[in-house]
């Protein structure tokens, strides 16, 4: 990944991440708009624990975040169920390319991913953070599992095993799928003005409807990098 980093003459990431009028805007559309908050949609007692793990694992309480979409309030609890210290790989590619001087893109805009987001109903939202705050053994061996499917590089091994979490079929095609779709003349265009690394989540690689066949039934040809 270094080497390749190295070798190309731009990064491309999902987000544009070294443009702090993008993390601003994905600040402003974090929180939701219909004056619903955590706290009413959570018992008293589950309230508790989010707050105690927030504060354990982001140093805030949850009353500072009360009014934001629970999908964002998941993403901060998701370092209490992995072993060791979590480390950013798209941070990492950023610092990578910071220090290589070299421009980041993004393969969509904050509005295409925000508007992924709020295509899942907060009931849906909730019930994965419900989930977080009560079964912590599963998270646990949840996230494990996630973990070892990637570093045996299975590809296909952790689209199903996440995909089998979502149990919408909308909210599937809305948050892997059409954006998949959506990529892959973007990735054409970047590619052939210079050569470019592309960085993207792990669970848009697999599947019929994954980044690497897409790109191969555009007439791509795909290698895997050893």
């Amino acid at each position: 990944v270094q080497s390749a980093s190295d070798d190309a003459q731009q990064s491309v990431l999902e987000l544009d991440m070294d443009d702090p009028a993008k993390q601003l805007e994905m600040l402003k559309n974090s929180a939701m708009t219909d004056g619903t908050t955590i706290s009413s949609q959570l018992s008293e007692e589950d309230f508790q624990k989010l707050d105690s793990l927030l504060v354990n694992s982001m140093g805030m309480g949850a009353k500072m975040i009360d009014s934001w979409k629970p999908f964002f309030v998941s993403s901060f609890l998701m370092t209490n169920f992995i072993e060791g210290t979590p480390a950013s790989f798209e941070m990492s590619f950023v610092q990578m390319a910071q220090q290589q001087e070299k421009e980041i893109l993004g393969l969509e805009t904050v509005q295409e991913q925000m508007a992924a987001v709020d295509d899942m109903t907060y009931e849906s939202q909730i019930k994965v953070l419900k989930e977080m705050l009560n079964e912590e053994d599963k998270m646990r061996e949840s996230f494990k599992e996630m973990i070892n499917f990637y570093k045996e590089e299975d590809i296909e091994g952790l689209y199903d095993y996440s995909a089998s979490y979502i149990d919408n079929p909308e909210e599937l095609q809305v948050m892997l799928i059409d954006r998949n779709e959506n990529w892959i003349s973007r990735i054409g265009k970047l590619a052939a003005e210079k050569s470019t690394f592309f960085g993207v989540g792990a669970g848009h690689l697999g599947g019929e409807k994954g980044v690497v066949k897409l790109l191969k039934e555009a007439g791509y040809e795909v290698e895997a990098v050893k």
